[in-house]
C-alpha cells in the first residue's frame, strides 16, 4: 500500500482593510402602476369625469337627479396630477371614463380609470387609474389610436375604447379596441381587429357627430331577453349616436362581444325615438326637432347578485358648444333605454376591412329591425368633454326598510294612568339619612382567620367620613 501523504493548506488570500465593494446590481422593488389606488366611495348615483365649461381642470362629479342652482351634478373632487387642458382644449386632455368592477372579501371594489393625453394638444394617450390623492398611469404602452378615446367602457377585465368620432383618417379610427387584463401589472394592448365601422353612419349631423360613450350590458348565462338575438348569454357595448331631437333617427349603436376573446366582431345600427312625455310634465320646454345632441355619458346599474335586469342610462351634452341655450328648462336630460329588443341576423354588420364599409347597411324596417326606445328620466347638466360610468355594489339596495318596528305608533296619544298606577305629586317616602360606612370592621392580620369576625352593630348609624 502506498503511504498517503497530508495535503499541503489552501493558499489563503490576506484579509484587507478596506471594506468590500457593493454588488453592481440592485434588486429595488417594483412599483405597479395601479398599486395603491384606493377603492372609489361609491354610492348609487351616476358619475362622470368632465371639464366644466369656462374652467381649466377635469372634474369627477356624481349625477344628483335634481337641478341645483345651474348643475344636477355634486362636486366630488378633481382628477390629482395636474392636468391642465386649456380653455380651449388645447392642453392635456382626459377622457374613457370607465369603471372596473371586482369582488373581494365580500364586497366589490370599484376602481375608476381614464385616459389621458399628457402632450398638449397631441400624441396618444396612456390607460391611467386614480383616486382623489393620485392619478398613476401604465408607462409600459400607449393606446393604438392616434388620437385621445372619447368612448370607453370595461367589460370583465377589459377595458374597450375608441375615438368616438369614428374618422376615417385617423389611425385607429373607425374601430373599438381593446385592452386587456387591466387590474393586473401588465395590461395587454390588443392590435386584434374583428370589425370596423363604416363612417356614413356617424356623420349624419356633421363632422363632430359620433358616438361619444358606450356602455356594457352582459346577460345572464344562457337568457336571450335583454337584446334579444342569435346568442343566449351575450355580452354587449351600447351606445347612443349624435342625433336630432325630433323623429325616429338610426342612433343607437350595439356591439356584440366575442366572450371568448374579449374582441367586438359585429355591430348594428337600430331605430330610436326620444320619449319625453315626463319631461313637458316636470316642466321642460319644447325643444326644435333639428336641435342636435351628442350622447356623451353612457352607464350601466347592474349588480353582482342582482336578480332585477340591469339598466341603461344615456345622458345628452345639450348641444353643448354648438349654440343651444343655457336655460335648465331647455337641458335635454338623462334616458332609460328600454330592453328586450330584437337585433335580426340580416342586421349585424361584420368584417374587418374598412374597404368593404360601403356595403355596411342599418338595421332597417325592411331587415325586420325593431324601432328601440329611450324613455326621459330625469333633468342633466349641459356639458361637453365629459364621459360617464357608475359603480356596482354585491347586491341591490333595499327600497323598504329590512325589519319593522316592533310597535306601530296610535293614532291618539296613551290615556294616562288610574288608580293606585297614577303617579304621586311626592315621592312615596322621605328618603333614609343613614349611609354605610366604608371603613373595615377589624385591621386586617398576616393570617386568615379561622372564624369571622362579626362587627358590634351600634345604637345609631356611623357616619361617613
Amino acid at each position: 500500500l502506498r503511504q498517503l501523504r497530508p495535503r499541503r493548506p489552501l493558499a489563503l488570500p490576506a484579509p484587507t482593510l478596506a471594506p468590500t465593494l457593493a454588488p453592481s446590481l440592485t434588486h429595488s422593488p417594483t412599483v405597479v402602476w395601479n398599486d395603491g389606488i384606493g377603492d372609489f366611495a361609491c354610492t348609487e348615483r351616476l358619475l362622470q369625469v368632465l371639464k366644466p365649461e369656462g374652467e381649466d381642470n377635469f372634474d369627477v362629479v356624481e349625477y344628483s337627479g335634481q337641478v341645483v342652482g345651474a348643475t344636477t351634478f355634486n362636486m366630488l373632487y378633481p382628477i390629482p396630477g395636474g392636468l391642465t387642458p386649456g380653455l380651449n382644449n388645447a392642453g392635456q386632455l382626459a377622457n374613457g371614463f370607465a369603471m372596473h368592477h371586482a369582488v373581494a372579501n365580500g364586497a366589490v371594489v370599484n376602481t375608476p380609470h381614464v385616459a389621458v393625453q399628457k402632450t398638449a394638444g397631441s400624441g396618444k394617450a396612456q390607460l391611467c387609474v386614480f383616486d382623489s390623492t393620485r392619478l398613476s398611469c401604465y408607462l409600459g404602452k400607449t393606446f393604438v389610436t392616434d388620437t385621445l378615446p372619447t368612448a370607453a367602457a370595461i367589460i370583465g377585465d377589459t377595458y374597450f375604447y375608441a375615438d368616438g368620432s369614428m374618422v376615417a383618417g385617423s389611425f385607429g379610427g373607425r374601430r373599438i379596441w381593446a385592452v386587456h387584463n387591466v387590474s393586473k401589472p401588465n395590461p395587454f394592448f390588443s392590435t386584434g381587429v374583428s370589425v370596423s365601422f363604416d363612417p356614413k353612419f356617424f356623420t349624419e349631423h356633421g363632422t363632430s357627430t359620433g358616438v361619444y360613450d358606450f356602455t356594457g350590458l352582459v346577460e345572464t348565462p344562457g337568457t336571450n331577453d335583454w337584446i334579444v338575438d342569435d346568442t343566449a348569454g351575450g355580452a354587449y357595448l351600447v351606445g347612443v349616436i349624435t342625433r336630432a331631437w325630433g323623429g325616429e333617427a338610426y342612433a343607437l349603436l350595439v356591439v356584440g362581444i366575442d366572450a371568448a376573446r374579449m374582441l367586438p366582431t359585429r355591430y348594428a345600427v337600430i331605430r330610436n325615438v326620444l320619449d319625453v312625455a315626463a319631461r313637458a310634465a316636470a316642466g321642460g320646454q319644447a325643444i326644435p326637432d333639428t336641435e342636435v345632441s351628442h350622447f356623451g355619458a353612457a352607464y350601466t346599474i347592474s349588480n353582482v347578485a342582482s336578480t332585477a335586469a340591469p339598466r341603461l342610462y344615456f345622458s345628452a351634452n345639450t348641444q353643448n358648444g354648438l349654440g343651444a341655450a343655457a336655460a335648465t328648462t331647455k337641458w335635454w336630460g338623462v334616458f332609460q333605454l328600454d330592453l328586450g329588443f330584437g337585433v335580426p341576423d340580416a342586421c349585424w354588420n361584420s368584417g374587418n376591412s374598412i374597404r368593404r364599409n360601403s356595403k355596411d347597411f342599418l338595421c332597417s324596417s325592411e331587415r325586420n329591425g325593431t324601432v328601440t326606445t329611450l324613455r326621459w328620466i330625469e333633468p342633466s347638466s349641459k356639458t361637453n368633454y365629459n364621459d360617464g360610468a357608475s359603480c356596482q355594489f354585491l347586491y341591490d339596495p333595499t327600497a323598504t326598510p329590512t325589519g319593522t318596528p316592533s310597535q306601530l305608533p296610535t293614532a291618539s296619544p296613551t290615556a294616562a294612568p288610574s288608580g293606585s298606577h297614577a303617579p304621586s305629586p311626592a315621592p312615596t317616602s322621605q328618603p333614609s339619612k343613614s349611609t354605610t360606612s366604608m371603613k373595615p370592621t377589624a385591621p386586617p392580620t398576616d393570617s386568615p382567620t379561622e372564624t369571622p369576625t362579626t362587627a358590634t352593630p351600634t345604637e345609631t348609624p356611623t357616619t361617613a367620613t
